[in-house]
């Protein structure tokens, strides 16, 4: 499954379901864009100062690479990969509830060869940033229902490039794309892509020219990834936990006579779902060990496409040699420590020797593709349950006949847009066990 052509499905991990299958036996998910479900009217939702660059102030990126005026309510997001750089715009109440963010900004910088490929898997040979925005047209992750601007020449700060609009009248609400481009530096280039509704467009638009006239960006202070230490792995954590395997290749932790059942919907290579770790691991400590629940894990695949489908069967592999837990755990760490484009054999098989199971085994595996099914029937179990994005957490009281989302602490609504905390699963939880 390809990356999203956006570039933006890693910032909080979210996809769209597909519209019809391509073909039997692909994938039921589709990536896409950030999504930005604001109310109709943005200045209604936010601080109307966003709109004003009389509030602007001057932020720039801890690594200074990026400077830029940025509007009253307008938020970086903190853990950005190295060269790439998030802005987004909510109320300030924000608490990672997609449906509350207004607009995104994305700022990828670096080496166009890379750039172009790694965050919008264009192979052909591009040469400029017209002929990228026209090799950007052509990828295969644009519905066919996309209205798609020409492009138009921009002036980005001080950099001259070229710009190009992309309606997804598909979507729910539609939404735009706004991206621009320009060579920056000798063999440097940086990407902006904006989203937003189309009914926020109008208000947005103005903001963002005036952010984006403020920009300016010195790739050569791009810090130096240092060399990676060696993989640690930790099997603590599941020490004593009953582990079982259910019949579609589903792994599930904790005591059997547990009344309740959890269910994360993850992915890999999100980042969002390695933030929720924490949760996860709460869960487990306070509410597994206890045996007041069990935790049952489907993967998802959007995020990193292959390079997730390869770190889902490698979790799975190990789950044959007893040790997907610690495999889940361990990806996890990989995509912390490397990034998820070090999910290769070669990490799997360090894994493998850290964990002491058959590295040569876990690989022929995930070589072989023998958990593939597992993956088609986590796909079907997202599109049947309605999962909108990842992390998810649901929960069942009838022994995984029927899942459901969990209810919000605050007025019972599902919490079905990003994981929940875990104040809001151990009121579930403790409910379900009256």
């Amino acid at each position: 499954m390809k990356r999203s052509i956006l570039g933006l499905a890693s910032m909080f991990c979210v996809l769209l379901f597909a519209a019809a299958q391509q073909s039997a036996g692909a994938h039921s998910i589709q990536p896409a864009l950030l999504q930005a479900t604001a109310a109709p009217t943005a200045a209604a939702t936010v601080d109307p100062g966003a709109f004003d660059m009389a509030t602007a102030t001057l932020y720039t990126s801890p690594d200074k690479v990026i400077s830029l005026k940025l509007p009253t309510g307008w938020q970086r997001y903190a853990k950005d990969p190295v060269g790439t750089y998030t802005f987004f715009l909510a109320p300030p109440n924000f608490n990672d509830d997609l449906s509350q963010i207004v607009a995104s900004l994305r700022i990828f910088v670096g080496d166009p060869a890379v750039l172009y490929k790694e965050q919008y898997e264009i192979t052909t040979v591009v040469t400029s940033p017209k002929e990228f925005l026209q090799a950007l047209t052509k990828t295969s992750g644009i519905p066919a229902s996309t209205e798609i601007s020409e492009i138009s020449d921009a002036q980005i700060g001080p950099y001259k490039g070229n710009a190009m609009l992309f309606t997804f009248k598909a979507d729910t609400p539609a939404s735009i794309y706004n991206v621009r481009v320009a060579n920056i530096a000798p063999q440097q280039v940086a990407i902006f892509g904006v989203q937003t509704n189309l009914d926020q467009w109008a208000a947005v638009q103005p903001v963002i020219d005036k952010i984006l006239d403020s920009v300016t960006v010195k790739p050569e202070l791009l810090p130096t990834l240092t060399p990676t230490p060696p993989l640690t792995v930790n099997a603590g954590t599941y020490q004593g936990i009953h582990q079982e395997t259910l019949s579609d290749g589903s792994p599930i932790l904790g005591d059997p006579k547990a009344k309740v059942i959890l269910l994360e919907f993850a992915d890999f290579s999100c980042p969002h779902c390695l933030e929720y770790r924490d949760t996860i691991n709460t869960v487990i400590d306070q509410l597994v060990r206890t045996g007041k629940a069990r935790l049952m894990v489907r993967t998802q695949t959007f995020v990193g496409g292959p390079l997730s489908e390869q770190a889902a069967q490698a979790a799975y592999c190990a789950g044959k040699q007893d040790a997907f837990w610690e495999a889940y755990e361990g990806l996890f760490d990989i995509q912390s420590s490397r990034g998820y484009q070090a999910f290769t054999l070669d990490s799997f098989k360090e894994l493998a020797t850290g964990l002491k199971i058959d590295p040569d085994k876990l690989a022929a595996c995930v070589t072989n593709g023998d958990t593939k099914a597992t993956l088609a029937a986590n796909d079907q179990a997202a599109q049947d349950l309605q999962i909108q994005g990842v992390p998810a957490v649901l929960y069942s009281t009838d022994g995984g006949k029927t899942f459901n989302f969990l209810p919000s602490t605050t007025d019972g609504s599902p919490v079905n847009r990003g994981g929940p905390g875990i104040e809001t699963i151990t009121a579930a939880v403790a409910k379900a066990n009256q």
